[in-house]
């Protein structure tokens, strides 16, 4: 399960380094048919939407390029709703991650179908 992005978003990284840094890291997990569940993460609105839709489309890019499967965006159903993120507003509390575990699921099970389907 790849997660990453989130901070390099709230930095406004140049959007060629990460998407070089997740292609790198998809690259070696792939390249042995290790089975991916690629999690997207949602730039920050006030990037501007030029930065805003490429970033959020690298997730999905990288998803069908490498294969793998794609949740679109990990903090769906928790992000900016306080009760489920810890006072810094960013990070999901115990309830968030409980939230997430639950819409995630289903792509969850999806990725160990792969993981079974390449050991038999």
């Amino acid at each position: 399960v790849i997660v990453l992005g989130g901070n390099d978003a709230l930095r406004a990284v140049p959007l060629t380094v990460i998407k070089s840094n997740l292609a790198a890291i998809l690259e070696r997990l792939t390249a042995d048919g290790t089975p991916v569940l690629l999690c997207g993460m949602l730039a920050p609105r006030n990037l501007g939407p030029e930065y805003t839709q490429a970033f959020d489309n690298i997730y999905k890019n990288l998803s069908q390029q490498y294969d793998i499967v794609f949740y679109p965006h990990f903090l769906e159903g928790v992000a900016t709703i306080a009760h489920l993120n810890q006072p810094d507003g960013i990070h999901p509390n115990r309830k968030g991650v409980a939230e997430i575990v639950g819409r995630m699921m289903p792509k969850v099970l999806e990725t160990l179908n792969r993981v079974q389907s390449t050991t038999e």
